[in-house]
């Protein structure tokens, strides 16, 4: 992870929110000729664009951009992280007289999965090591939002600043967040039942508006209850507040889509694995997509091989033909030869005797009994990866709108995935846009955050290369007009293995919490550091192993590993981060779901004797 170290402009002193700034020399586009400007930041904000590259202003501090690309700060357009929820109360009524034989009145309030009124706002809990390393990413504003309940809040649109929670809120309220899921045991706990309560609470919110009004208005009625939750339902039903649900599959989709005709209401859809497939019905419904990009660890493609052979072997047509042509003699001469042969061998398997034998048995030993699936299995898993993969590319071609955001993952791996998008043919501007632009359009932020124009909020980025280059370098970053600068010299990928640090082998794990069930890895190390191979999981809720890639990487002697697995539809990514000591790893584990993420402590031993290579 790169290091943030603050810049030390004239004095010697940092620049605070509340001081001027000049930044000087820098290009608004990625064309090397492009006209070089001056920027003046004031208060947070862009205060004017100066046509002179090497502008000055009396008593202003300075930067220089020496000529390089600035582009508006990154918008991750939906995280969970740094989130501060409270726990969801269940039941809103008075308990019941369970003396009485017949009950007067139904329970109203059963509220399992129902935190509508909840606004982030009101519960932000970033670490100052948390924004650190998103402003390194080249992030500027966060779109916060809470997760994995069938209403779990109002999000809010945060400054990626190092600032106290009050000043780092640029909007509050912006969508109401909804899922098909719902913590806690007890109804609902399905599908059926997530619709059957949401469908109740906006009866419930519908009734508590009119209760109101005719409260206000003197006439006939019971009094309205002091209901939050119901008041943001109303909001949601009367269109002030958005819905954005999460759904990947293309059924959740559909499903949410039902749903707001019921009911009127307008929703975006959050995640989108699967949204591709329904590309038109969103186009023309309006329906913005927030892409988390979780397509899962790559799956290998089985006619990479042959397809190289291919290659390979056209290379060599023209030499094998000019071979046959100057080597080869008539049919006539060719037959004694031909002739001769079974005599030869049986002679030569009579000098030697038992060779047959031998070479039947060494084949037997080359046998290889694992089990591999067949080609079209395999070929049907890759086109589904990469048709998930590319759904960006479709979504752009169908003229829906999007934006890229982390989810529960983090930035530096979506901004990993969104440059593997751009390899694969989504345009770079494009790409750009959904991270900047577009994605300030979703939040209602347009012309405020993701723009370089006078008023803007003065979130941006200088690159000393491309923004969505393979290995990019960002210069500096600057959030609500405060300027880091980055050690663009420094190695990302860390110290070196130390000297006798060796991982090649099976390792098996064992946790802190039994639940965790049983992983085990088959894994190789690279000179220089990177680590890969397979993690094999097995716990209470799977029915049968699951074995995925593994990917990380040894710095000194601290071994970061990562993977993602996929239980019954939903996404779980695995964190190790720990210490190597000869064939004893130790560390913790961070689980990441859909409800949250937990943490547990592990051990992991080296099996006697295993230094085989990883299968690639």
């Amino acid at each position: 992870m790169k290091r943030l170290v603050a810049t030390l402009l004239l004095l010697s002193l940092p620049v605070t929110a509340g001081e001027r700034l000049l930044i000087t020399d820098v290009r608004l586009s990625g064309e090397a000729d492009s006209p070089r400007v001056s920027l003046i930041l004031e208060h947070g904000r862009i205060a004017g664009i100066i046509n002179d590259r090497a502008a000055s202003l009396p008593g202003v501090r300075s930067y220089s951009g020496e000529g390089r690309w600035v582009t508006p700060a990154f918008v991750d357009a939906w995280t969970s992280g740094g989130v501060d929820a409270p726990a969801i109360v269940r039941d809103r009524d008075r308990k019941p007289n369970v003396t009485a034989e017949i009950m007067p009145e139904m329970r109203s309030a059963n509220r399992k999965g129902i935190r509508a009124s909840f606004s982030v706002a009101n519960g932000i809990a970033f670490d100052e090591d948390a924004l650190s390393s998103t402003r390194a990413e080249g992030f500027g504003t966060l779109h916060l939002a809470p997760t994995g309940e069938l209403l779990g809040g109002k999000s809010a649109v945060l400054s990626a600043a190092d600032a106290a929670a009050r000043d780092q809120v640029i909007a509050e309220d912006v969508y109401q967040c909804a899922a098909f899921r719902a913590s806690g045991t007890g109804y609902p706990s399905t599908l059926m039942g997530y619709h059957a309560q949401l469908r109740q609470f906006f009866l419930d919110s519908k009734w508590e508006a009119d209760l109101r009004e005719r409260w206000g208005s003197g006439r006939p009625g019971p009094r309205p209850a002091f209901d939050p939750d119901l008041r943001e339902g109303e909001a949601v039903l009367s269109g002030e507040r958005k819905l954005l649900c999460e759904a990947d599959s293309d059924d959740d989709i559909l499903r949410w889509l039902r749903l707001a005709d019921e009911w009127g209401v307008e929703i975006a859809i959050v995640g989108g694995r699967e949204a591709w497939r329904v590309a038109d019905v969103l186009r023309e419904r309006g329906v913005p997509v927030f892409l988390t990009l979780n397509w899962g660890d790559e799956v290998d493609d089985p006619d990479e091989d042959s397809k190289s052979e291919e290659s390979s072997e056209g290379d060599e047509e023209p030499a094998e033909s000019g071979e046959d042509s100057e080597t080869s003699a008539p049919e006539e001469m060719e037959e004694p030869a031909e002739s001769e042969e079974p005599a030869e061998e049986s002679s030569e398997a009579d000098e030697e005797g038992a060779a047959p034998d031998e070479e039947e048995s060494s084949v037997e030993e080359e046998i290889s009994w694992e089990y591999t699936e067949p080609l079209a299995v395999r070929r049907e898993k890759r086109s589904r990866w990469e048709e998930d993969r590319d759904g960006a590319l479709r979504l752009q071609e169908a003229g829906v709108s999007f934006a890229f955001c982390s989810g529960k993952s983090s930035a530096e791996k979506m901004l990993e995935k969104v440059r593997t998008l751009v390899e694969v043919g989504l345009p770079a501007e494009v790409a750009l846009s959904a991270l900047t632009a577009d994605a300030a359009a979703l939040l209602g932020l347009e012309g405020r955050v993701g723009a370089i124009k006078e008023g803007a909020i003065a979130n941006l980025c200088i690159w000393a290369g491309e923004p969505l280059a393979k290995k990019p370098r960002l210069a500096a970053v600057i959030v609500d007009g405060v300027l880091e600068e980055l050690d663009i010299e420094e190695d990302e990928e860390g110290e070196a293995p130390n000297e006798g640090i060796e991982l090649d082998g099976a390792w098996e794990y064992s946790f802190t919490n039994s639940d965790a069930g049983s992983i085990s890895m088959k894994i190789e190390m690279s000179e220089d550091g990177a680590v890969k191979g397979e993690i094999t999981v097995q716990n209470r809720f799977m029915e049968e192993p699951q074995t995925e890639k593994v990917s990380g990487r040894v710095s000194g002697k601290k071994l970061t590993l990562s993977s993602e697995l996929d239980i019954e539809g939903f996404v779980v990514e695995l964190e190790f981060e720990g210490e190597v000591n000869g064939d004893t790893y130790e560390g913790e584990v961070v689980w990441t779901f859909s409800g949250g993420s937990t943490e547990d402590a592990f051990t992991a031993k080296r099996k006697p004797g295993q230094r085989e290579e990883v299968q690639r």
